[in-house]
């Protein structure tokens, strides 16, 4: 498909129209706008020198009208489709990197049926430099819960009383943390999003007691590097790290409107039960492969990344992965955790005179 830019009419944003009504301008029309390309395909006309590549990557001059014809024409196909949006525009934008914390935001519909074996929830920490896609995944994510144009909360910019009423308002939903520093007060707050410790509010003014707020939900951490945080939260988060992917797939994955991508909360609650049934089971299933074939050995981590490798599975009751993009991404996981046992390991090694690289490392 080509659009012509019709430079002749000088706008502040250029018109668009197809070969047919060069010669006569018209108001735009999308109903035009298909039997002009129909007629165009028929005939071969050759277009005007102007030319506007037919792909979702539209350059910052075109106008938005046009944007949300071509989402419409190459997505509007079917109105519930965001298993395919997620099993290839996704993996093509974030890989099986992606795909891990797009499981674990579906375990997190999952997590009242976990909590009735589970004490605590795993905690996911998602990273990455400059440009790999942070903001468009975390968005997309949301989009999927039906909230548009939303990434998380600031912690460490709220008062005491701003996050407490947040944390009381909650109701178990996911949490995303941005760019929550890994200080003191950064650290106290992580322990009270891993359920370690209550959230305390004193009323100085009124004089009433001070009440505590726990958190027993998911909470997912978003960085542009790693952070060195204790043992214990270490062991309780997932780390995945982004890499540099498809740009395109990137552009193209932010335009997708939310309508079509909120029904996977309605999905995933109708799952729900399903999903956590399957999640325990393959927990219990991969724990020996971790043990056995990536040196993990502390409990804590076991119980983490087996998790959240059941998460991954649990995932194709909603997306339709393949085979192939489940092995990467289970493997992803696992060597992920076998990383975290390694650094766990390395001072005692270093201490000892032990060989790092033995089990336990990576």
């Amino acid at each position: 498909m080509q659009l012509v830019c019709a430079a002749r009419w000088p706008t502040p944003c250029a018109r668009l129209c197809w070969p047919d009504a060069w010669k006569s301008p018209r108001r735009f029309s999308p109903s035009r706008v298909l039997v002009n390309f129909g007629h165009h395909l028929r005939h071969r006309r050759s277009a005007p020198s102007l030319i506007v590549p037919p792909t979702l990557r539209c350059p910052a001059t075109i106008s938005a009208q046009v944007r949300q014809i071509q989402t419409s024409k190459t997505m509007h196909t079917k109105k519930d489709h965001y298993p395919a949006i997620c099993a290839n525009l996704f993996w093509d934008a974030f890989g099986p990197e992606g795909i891990a914390a797009l499981a674990y935001w579906y375990g997190a519909q999952c997590s009242s049926g976990l909590m009735h074996e589970w004490t605590r929830f795993p905690l996911m920490q998602v990273s990455g430099a400059p440009g790999t896609g942070k903001d468009t995944l975390i968005e997309f994510l949301w989009k999927l819960l039906g909230r548009d144009c939303y990434l998380g909360w600031m912690p460490h910019k709220m008062t005491a009383s701003a996050l407490a009423r947040n944390l009381a308002e909650n109701d178990s939903r996911p949490v995303v943390l941005i760019d929550l520093e890994p200080d003191a007060q950064g650290v106290e707050l992580i322990n009270v999003f891993a359920g370690n410790v209550p959230h305390d509010v004193s009323a100085h003014t009124s004089g009433q007691p001070t009440r505590h707020y726990w958190f027993h939900g998911a909470a997912l951490f978003v960085a542009e590097s790693q952070r060195s945080l204790p043992t214990e939260l270490q062991h309780r988060m997932v780390n995945v790290q982004l890499c540099h992917r498809s740009k395109a797939a990137g552009t193209q994955l932010g335009m997708v409107p939310v309508d079509l991508l909120a029904a996977f909360s309605r999905d995933a609650q109708r799952s729900a039960n399903t999903g956590a049934g399957l999640i325990a089971r393959r927990a219990m299933k991969y724990r020996p492969t971790l043990t056995d074939r990536y040196g993990l050995t502390d409990q804590t981590l076991l119980d983490t990344y087996s998790r959240v490798m059941g998460m991954v599975d649990a995932l194709t009751l909603v997306v339709p992965l393949s085979s192939a993009q489940l092995r990467t991404t289970r493997n992803l996981v696992a060597h992920a955790g076998s990383q975290q046992q390694f650094r766990s390991d390395w001072p005692a090694s270093a201490r000892g005179g032990q060989d790092v690289f033995g089990k336990g490392g990576v």
